[in-house]
């Protein structure tokens, strides 16, 4: 097993190999070698206190804008447990494919806290998000509505729509 000395970073190369804040760097130090040998490496670690600590952060600083929320864009990170964790704090999740969708129900996330964004969207996607209820779109191209409302196939009024011409 190979391990990098990943708190003593000595050269450019070493630097950019685990970017951490110093407090996870304290959090992690005294466990990362053991953890290695346990797992192997590669291997991720997620540190649950910063991630609420961070997102307790942005929460604050945002606080003043009524009916504001935070997504998650899934695709930066699919791990069902993150998922999880940040859906206990109240973040919503911004998902881009039926795949991330699938991610959402594994977590046991409700539809109504998510969105569907996605750019060069497949017939057969736009009509998975129809079928499972999902009810905010985000379009980044005009032409994605004009396909999404050619697909839709029931009678519900328009779906919210962030396009640009």
């Amino acid at each position: 097993m190979n391990i990098i000395n990943l708190f003593k970073t000595e050269t450019k190369k070493e630097a950019s190999i685990m970017p951490m804040s110093e407090d996870f760097r304290k959090a992690a130090e005294p466990i990362i070698r053991s953890l290695a040998a346990k797992f192997g490496t590669p291997f991720y670690l997620y540190w649950e206190e910063g991630i609420v600590r961070n997102f307790q952060r942005l929460m604050d600083a945002y606080k003043d804008i009524p009916g504001f929320q935070e997504f998650f864009a899934v695709k930066a990170l699919p791990n069902v447990v993150i998922m999880q964790l940040l859906s206990s704090l109240g973040c919503g999740f911004d998902l881009s494919s039926p795949w991330e969708l699938q991610l959402r129900k594994w977590a046991g996330i409700p539809i109504a806290k998510t969105y569907f964004s996605s750019n060069n969207t497949s017939r057969a996607a736009f009509l998975f998000t129809e079928e499972i209820g999902v009810e905010w779109l985000n379009l980044d191209d005009i032409t994605l509505d004009r396909r999404e409302q050619a697909i839709s196939s029931s009678a519900t009024p328009p779906r919210q729509s962030t396009a640009t011409p």
